[in-house]
């Protein structure tokens, strides 16, 4: 399941569309250009995070992005880098969460739960990027990370989705642990 997720929404961050198709029933052709998924659970997790999306709507710098590390001696693949305008989102339930203009690494979590070893993942993941890229020109330091976990209990907000947030101090403690 997970890794269909991921795919289906990096290809919606593209701008592919979807269409919902249980298994027993037959697919109807279309003018339009669709991907068909047959789950409803994974279908069910492609729209919250479209709807996570439509609410931040933040650019997409990067997508499915190899990072690594020389210092390290480690790599890893983030799953998105964006740009993201200030402001108070619901995107973690009944309460608003307020984020700063800026980049920020997000990592998609489909599963039940949320591991606590996912942000020193993408702690690591965030300092990878940094280290690639701080000598290029328009390089901005990475503001915090972002779990985006669309397999959340929460009842407000975005029903079914919570996001998790680490500020930059937060994400600089996370990657320390890592390592």
């Amino acid at each position: 399941k997970g890794s269909n997720v991921h795919d289906y929404c990096r290809m919606l961050t593209d701008g592919c569309k979807f269409k919902y198709v249980p298994k027993n029933e037959i697919i109807e052709a279309s003018d339009e250009p669709l991907k068909i998924i047959r789950s409803q659970e994974e279908y069910l997790a492609l729209y919250r995070f479209w709807q996570w999306m439509k609410a931040v709507n933040p650019v997409v710098k990067a997508a499915e992005m190899t990072v690594f590390s020389m210092a390290e001696h480690a790599a890893g693949t983030m799953d998105y880098l964006l740009e993201i305008p200030g402001g108070d989102y619901m995107i973690a339930g009944a309460k608003p969460i307020h984020l700063e203009s800026g980049i920020y690494l997000a990592d998609l979590k489909s599963g039940n739960s949320v591991d606590d070893d996912a942000f020193l993942q993408v702690g690591a993941y965030a300092s990878f990027f940094e280290e690639m890229f701080k000598d290029t020109e328009g390089f901005q330091e990475i503001k915090g990370t972002l779990i985006i976990h669309t397999g959340a209990s929460t009842k407000k907000g975005i029903e079914g989705l919570t996001t998790l947030v680490r500020t930059r101090d937060e994400m600089l403690i996370d990657y320390q642990d890592f390592q």
